[in-house]
């Protein structure tokens, strides 16, 4: 007996309700699978046992990394790591971050040997990174050095005035929470904030100097904190060749006896989730949209190339 018109519509429309929450719950399920394959590093196509060599990945802006120091500990102890080559990509960060990934990244080179690859650039704190290996490559084009210190303060206190507005201020010393930007640094605060900046700023050049052997006339040239590009870093004897990951992985072929054909295993760890959450690394896989990314007001010492930028993040 054939079914009325209004129950055969009925019925054809529970049918497309069907196939589309079906469909909804497939691909939440395969989200969801995505994320925890990539949680657990499964996505990735290398080896975590057996003789390989260990690739980092240095990224964006510099900070103190728990989960970093973690992985170059790892790397330090394990036998079947034969090598380390970083791959950086950095203006710098923080001198607090990027002078421990120096020290740790020091720490491996103690026991095998380390490679560090400029990309686009590697300037400041990223340059501190790189000068920890063993060896320096970069491409030619490649802008890095930067070597200095900053350390900076907005002031409003014009603005303030334009608009009527008075801040006031208990101390409990003359220094205390200088500078500040509603006021104009006395000259002791700026005295204080720049022998701050002069003291670290030494500490980087004597780094840079000792790893790299400069002459008392390269580090003159390059202490005026200025970029250069890697063909210019290689005639002041910043870097030891231009190269890729290639051209370092056939260095340690030739130099450490450790074979091109060894499979690499990359340590880097995840950003930490802006909010958390498993529905929300799945989204972002799924996406493409870095997990993790966090917009942050730099503040404090940096040994930073420029500025953070709209859309740069930690990494």
């Amino acid at each position: 007996m054939a079914l009325p018109p209004e129950a055969v519509a009925d019925r054809r429309r529970l049918t497309r309700r069907v196939v589309v929450w079906r469909s909804v719950a497939a691909l939440a399920a395969a989200f969801a699978v995505l994320a925890w394959v990539k949680a657990l590093g499964l996505s990735d196509a290398f080896p975590t046992d057996g003789p390989r060599v260990a690739v980092l990945k240095v990224t964006g802006v510099i900070v103190s990394d728990d989960d970093r120091r973690d992985a170059l500990k790892a790397v330090a102890e394990d036998a079947d790591v034969k090598a380390l080559v970083l791959l950086i990509n950095s203006p710098g960060g923080t001198f607090v971050g990027s002078d421990a990934l120096h020290q740790q990244v020091r720490a491996v080179a103690a026991n095998k040997p380390v490679v560090a690859v400029i990309d686009d650039v590697a300037a400041s704190g990223g340059y501190m990174a790189a000068v920890a290996a063993d060896r320096v490559l970069a491409s030619r084009g490649s802008i890095t050095a930067s070597v200095g210190v900053i350390f900076q303060s907005p002031r409003i206190s014009r603005l303030m005035d334009q608009v009527g507005v008075d801040m006031d201020v208990w101390r409990s010393g003359d220094l205390k929470a200088l500078p500040s930007p509603f006021e104009e640094s006395p000259p002791a605060a700026r005295e204080q904030a720049q022998d701050m900046v002069d003291k670290l700023f030494l500490m980087f050049l004597a780094m840079v100097t000792d790893r790299r052997n400069l002459s008392p006339s390269q580090t003159a040239i390059i202490r005026d904190g200025r970029v250069v590009t890697g063909q210019t870093a290689l005639d002041l004897n910043l870097i030891d060749q231009l190269g890729d990951e290639a051209a370092a992985r056939q260095w340690l072929a030739a130099e450490k006896a450790i074979a091109e054909t060894l499979p690499t295993a990359d340590i880097t760890p995840e950003p930490e989730l802006e909010r958390g959450g498993f529905l929300s690394d799945a989204l972002a896989y799924v996406v493409g949209r870095p997990s993790g990314v966090r917009e942050i007001a730099m503040s404090g010492l940096l040994a930073l190339w420029r500025p953070l930028a709209p859309g740069d993040g930690l990494r």
